[in-house]
């Protein structure tokens, strides 16, 4: 199992941030730390993450199975892009919306009237059919 350390430097890497044998420094590290807690903090909120959600340190398993690695470090990759003025190419950016996208068909949200879910919501914001 990758630990979360592993997905920041990758992400790190993938954009041009770090070079294949380097690991990030704390301060460089907390951004991309930041941006994968994030991500996972929607999806738990979404219900596409069962259980409870706490933030995870670097040091942490990843909440991730390895299908999910790579997908998780581009995911990772795209948000904090900005934070380092990169551009985000196509294929990363098809990269880091397969993660958001398997995650979501593993675990599909529960439809409820109190949370008002369409699928016409879904299909707007990530560009698939449900």
């Amino acid at each position: 199992m990758a630990t979360v350390r592993d997905v920041v430097n990758g992400a790190l890497r993938r954009l041009g941030v770090l070079d294949v044998s380097e690991d990030a420094e704390a301060e460089v590290a907390a951004v991309a730390l930041a941006a994968y807690n994030a991500m996972h903090a929607e999806a738990y909120h979404a219900g596409w993450i069962a259980g409870t959600w706490t933030d995870l340190g670097l040091n942490d398993t990843a909440a991730i199975g390895p299908a999910y690695a790579e997908s998780a470090k581009a995911a990772v990759a795209v948000r904090i892009a900005p934070d380092y003025g990169r551009e985000v190419g196509r294929r990363l950016a098809l990269d880091g919306a397969r993660w958001m996208a398997m995650v979501a068909a593993a675990n599909p949200p529960k439809a409820t009237f109190e949370r008002g879910f369409r699928c016409e919501d879904v299909d707007q914001e990530y560009g698939a059919s449900v």
